[in-house]
Formats: structure tokens, sequence, C-alpha cells
């Protein structure tokens, strides 16, 4: 069964699930986390995403995000995909270090956000990483310490998930702190690794209960919410998608070929670091995010290797994001 396509929803809360192939480590030093995590920051910055939590543990990591008017994939695209070669170089080793790709659930924001922000920060402590909530406090591989201002990190959103504990900082804190520790006695109703049915419910059998009433409740796997959440997403996706319907492979091309003043006939051939080459990196990423072409098909169309096709992506997204080139702001 083919996997839905990633949702794209400008100001949608975002948990990011990522773990190692075999769930082996992913992080074996504190080398590798600090890398991680400054190409994680730069890419932030790049694309515009919040982030208000997030941790590395030894063979996965959980962030969440608020997507930016960028797809995730502009972010986790270029994060994963160079950490990879970096972690792989370091260590002397090649082939896959990811399960699969990374696992992005929209949620319901009302809902689950402070949970969501608990559950993952509590991750270290539950696996007995470090000895208690105290050890959290100046421990670096995790989003807690700089909430409670023991560590900094520039990148991170920290004003906006305070003020849902005080108005003023230092209760705030206090404040967040008692509702981080709370969380180790209590037994969450919900698994907050993914969506579905399942999640949204709190249990294999409250979502049996519930497939079983006059009015099934509505579900879609890629997102953790209620009914009516998961109802007025899809909604939102179907208008933010109109104009897409619009979009055929060949008038994307006519488009960004006349944005950038190239030859149609041209853009099959290769070149370096002129307005042809941007063209060919733009069509592949649009294509691709927003027309749902697969690197086999961009190849084809574009005379190029399935791995010169996936660079042109990643270097697409680059050139959407610094010169703030969308499929929107081409459409006549």
């Amino acid at each position: 069964m083919p996997r839905k396509a990633r949702l794209y929803l400008p100001g949608g809360l975002f948990h990011v699930l990522g773990r190692g192939l075999e769930r082996r480590s992913i992080f074996l030093d504190s080398r590798d986390k600090r890398d991680f995590l400054d190409r994680f920051g730069e890419g932030l910055y790049k694309t515009g995403h919040q982030c208000y939590a997030w941790v590395l543990m030894d063979n996965h990591y959980h962030l969440l995000l608020r997507q930016s008017e960028a797809p995730l994939s502009a972010l986790m695209g270029p994060l994963l995909g160079g950490y990879a070669l970096s972690f792989n170089r370091r260590h002397r080793r090649s082939g896959y270090l990811y399960q699969g790709r990374c696992r992005s659930t929209l949620c319901e924001e009302d809902s689950y956000f402070q949970e969501l922000l608990r559950y993952i920060h509590l991750n270290p402590v539950r696996a007995k990483m470090v000895a208690d909530v105290d050890a959290l406090l100046v421990y670096p591989w995790t989003g807690h310490s700089v909430l409670m201002g023991k560590l900094a990190c520039e990148w991170q959103t920290v004003d906006e998930v305070l003020t849902l504990f005080g108005t003023k900082i230092q209760q705030a804190r206090k404040n967040y702190g008692s509702f981080l520790a709370q969380g180790l006695g209590v037994q969450s109703e919900h698994n907050l690794d993914g969506g579905g049915l399942v999640r949204s419910a709190g249990g294999r059998a409250a979502a049996i209960r519930i497939n079983q009433e006059k009015n099934p409740r509505l579900s879609d796997e890629r997102i953790l919410g209620s009914s009516e959440f998961v109802a007025t997403v899809l909604r939102q996706l179907e208008l933010n998608n109109v104009h897409r319907e619009d979009w055929t492979y060949d008038l994307m091309v006519n488009a960004v070929c006349d944005h950038f003043s190239v030859d149609q006939q041209q853009i099959k051939y290769r070149a370096r670091g002129n307005a042809r080459s941007k063209a060919r990196a733009l069509i592949a990423t649009f294509a691709h995010d927003y027309l749902g072409m697969n690197t086999k098909e961009l190849g084809a169309s574009l005379m190029m290797t399935h791995q010169s096709v996936s660079t042109a992506i990643r270097r697409g997204r680059s050139i959407s994001i610094e010169e703030g080139i969308t499929l929107e702001s081409l459409k006549p």
C-alpha cells in the first residue's frame, strides 16, 4: 500500500520522529549530537520553521515544530542527508543510517501541545539516561534546559512556550518545571509517537469502541487529533491545493523558464552556476514537492541520474527559500 503524501500546512504543529536503521545508534558521541544540532539550527534559520521542543536519544530523535511556508522536507531533507554523510565519514562506515524516512505527525494544538512538550523532554529520564528531572536541568541534548534558562540555544523558541505557564518568566519556569515533574507519575492516555485513530483515541480498545458508534470518528494516520480537527485539516488541505490542480509539469516548466529567461529546449542540458542551472533545480523541486513526481520520472524528463535529481531537489529548495520563488509566485 503506497504511503500517503506528507501534509503541507503552514502554521501547523508537527511532531517529527526519526530512528536509526534497525534501531541502531545514530548518535555515538557528543560530536555527533553537536553536528546534528548545528545543521538543525541552520536549517531552521533558512526555512523559517520554529522549534518548541527537541531531544536527541542514542538511536532516535524527537522534534516539535511549527511549519513555515516552506515544506518540512526543506528542513529535514538537507539536515538528515548532510548529517548521514558526515556521520559515515566520521565513523568510517557506509550505507543507510535511518529506518526509512522520518515520521511527521500534524497535531491538534489545544489538546496536545503541552503533553508533547513534556513527553519529548522527559525521554532521557524515562530511558534512564539521566537520573531524574533535576539532572535534566543541565542535560545538553534536550530543549528542557533551554526553557529553564540553564543553557542557551538561539534557534529554540522559548517565550511562546513559557507564556503557556505564566506571565512572568520565573513563575512560568517554575510552573513548567512542576508540570514536567508531574509527568513522571502520570501514564499518558495517548501514544504520542504518531497519529491515527488508535493514538488519538488513547488506545486500541477505545478506537474499537469509537468505530462501533453510530457515527464513526474520522481519522488520518498523519494526524493526531479529534474527528473535528481531522475534518478541518483535510478541508484546509483541499483548499490549499486547489491552485495546484491548475498546474501540469509542462506549465510549471514554462513558468520557471520564463522567470529565468531560459529557453525550454535547453532545459535538459546540464549547466553550472547560471540561470539554466537554477531553473533545472527549481523544476526538480516543484515537480517533486508539489506535483508528486518521483526521482525516476524527473530523471527521464530532465536527463539526469537519480543522484543528480536528488541533489537538484535539495538545491532547488534552498533557491526557493533564499530567493522567495514559490509555485504560487510563478502563477500567471
